[in-house]
């Protein structure tokens, strides 16, 4: 890994732009303000929503909306945005840019609201249900969210009540509270509207469904064996088990482990997963094996759970492959639990960054998880690497909570901070940068 200096240029080349706007970095703020942040890129990544795993990182178009305003650009990029949310090209940018289209409509724009009302009614994403609500409530309130439930009780005629229509509620609660929310529904007087109502009653009368987590954990070792030659993705279950299980029924397991057939991919996958919350029961040769499989998805398990096992000889095979100069990228999760002062010395000379950005995202998860666990590591040039090359704005905040409990953060870094796209990592500087 190269360490240089990573603080923001002063004159941004547009692949340094794009980099920043796609990683939300703040110093796309810092150039926005200075007047060196090209309207191009900024208008490319509000009509695309360019965040690595959108389950775990915040939203962007607040984000957005903030550098809009800091180039004046709106009235510019108003058409732009609008024929976006006309069409949307990309249902995995159709809730940004509907948030984009939410300020518009606040400012009382009549084309945006008419729109966003339009796709409440319509629905033309399957996969995006809630597509124009949370917009819908914030502009046309109550009558908004009436408009919304009428929508989806009419749905509900056809389908089963789901997670999302409890989000509805959970919204409009948020807005206007629940003796509110509640009054609005018993008031109703639309069928479609009675019928969302009944349904939610009835889904916050039901009682809890049982869990499985006494069920799976009752199982016996044979029926993991069986369950693991007959199913796939029990990562759950399996992990519960193992986690519960007694001694002398996870040495059962480990046997099977070990002394499986190389060929039997899927049966030795499954049975990984019982060790992920408690270690192996003791260090075997072949597990290091498996760490070599071309089969990738057992190759990656074999990774995640022998990087929970502090042993000497785990530790000397990632040494080994690491400045064999073309080991797996997952050799440094091995040294988590193996660390000896010095290793990140081993990382910065002997391990590339990769050019996939997902394996980048998971060397750089493991360096952190590194750092975190070893509190005598030195984090001062591993931790900025994770924060410049991190393409994950969450894994990016624990980069930068490191550097200021140690308070190695450079002052460029406090300074960009405050204006990333992570909430956690723009309040770790704010109080800070206002005292």
């Amino acid at each position: 890994m190269q360490f240089a200096d990573f603080s923001p240029p002063s004159l941004p080349t547009p692949d340094q732009q794009a980099d920043a706007l796609r990683k939300g970095l703040g110093r796309s703020m810092l150039w926005a303000k200075a007047g060196k942040l090209d309207e191009g890129q900024l208008l490319a990544a509000c009509l695309e929503d360019r965040r690595h795993d959108m389950q775990i990182e915040d939203d962007r178009w607040t984000w957005l909306w903030a550098l809009i305003q800091a180039v004046d650009a709106a009235e510019r990029f108003r058409k732009s945005i609008f024929n976006a949310l006309m069409t949307l090209p990309d249902a995995e940018s159709a809730y940004q840019i509907c948030g984009l289209a939410g300020y518009y409509a606040a400012r009382g724009d009549k084309d945006f609201r008419e729109r966003i009302r339009e796709l409440v009614k319509l629905k033309p994403l399957d996969e995006c249900r809630c597509l124009g609500e949370t917009e819908l409530l914030q502009f046309d309130g109550e009558a908004g969210f009436l408009l919304a439930t009428s929508v989806r009780g009419t749905r509900l005629t056809e389908r089963d009540w789901d997670w999302d229509d409890s989000s509805l509620l959970r919204e409009a609660i948020d807005l206007f509270g629940k003796p509110r929310v509640i009054a609005l529904l018993e008031q109703a007087t639309e069928p479609a509207i009675q019928h969302f109502r009944d349904l939610w009653q009835k889904d916050e009368e039901a009682p809890e469904p049982e869990s499985s987590l006494d069920r799976d954990q009752a199982m016996s070792v044979k029926e993991i064996l069986t369950l693991a030659r007959t199913s796939s993705e029990n990562f759950s279950r399996f992990q519960q088990w193992g986690k519960h299980a007694s001694e002398a029924d996870r040495e059962r397991v480990y046997q099977a482990l070990v002394e499986a057939d190389s060929d039997d991919v899927s049966f030795t996958s499954e049975l990984l997963w019982v060790f992920l919350r408690r270690p192996f029961p003791r260090f075997d040769t072949r597990l290091l094996e498996l760490c070599r499989h071309p089969d990738f998805k057992l190759r990656h398990r074999a990774f995640v759970t022998l990087g929970k096992l502090h042993h000497p000889e785990v530790r000397a095979f990632a040494v080994r492959e690491i400045t064999s100069g073309h080991g797996d990228r997952r050799n440094v999760g091995l040294l988590i639990k193996n660390y000896q002062p010095g290793d990140e010395k081993l990382i910065l000379d002997h391990v590339n960054l990769p050019e996939d950005v997902d394996e980048l995202h998971g060397l750089l998860m493991d360096t952190i998880k590194l750092l975190e666990e070893n509190v005598e590591a030195d984090i001062s040039q591993l931790a900025l690497i994770c924060y410049i090359h991190n393409p994950c704005e969450s894994c990016r905040a624990d980069a930068v909570k490191l550097l200021q409990q140690e308070g190695l953060a450079p002052c460029w870094l406090i300074e960009e901070a405050v204006h990333d796209s992570d909430k956690r990592t723009r309040n770790r500087f704010t109080a800070e940068s206002t005292s």
